[in-house]
């Protein structure tokens, strides 16, 4: 609650946002008639880190272990048979 009236942006001298994730996928399979199980998979496990530093309002950079995605369509292999 502002006292003043009003509110006060924030001036960070030094600011750390963290984000992090965690991702376990495991699948199982049934027999299509019966409903019998089979068996399943081993689990996937995916972790990632993502930082977000500040530092005196003007310096900002990212600390991540996450890989920049480049999606592959395969567009080009489309492309060059049709040509």
């Amino acid at each position: 609650m502002p006292i003043i009236g009003f509110g006060v942006p924030e001036i960070p001298l030094f600011k750390n946002i963290e984000h992090s994730g965690h991702a376990e996928l495991k699948l199982s399979v049934a027999d299509e008639k019966s409903g019998e199980f089979v068996g399943e998979s081993v689990p996937a496990i995916g972790t990632t880190k993502h930082d977000d530093y500040t530092l005196l309002i003007i310096i900002h950079f990212t600390r991540a272990d996450v890989e920049k995605r480049q999606w592959d369509l395969g567009t080009d292999e489309i492309a060059a048979v049709h040509r």
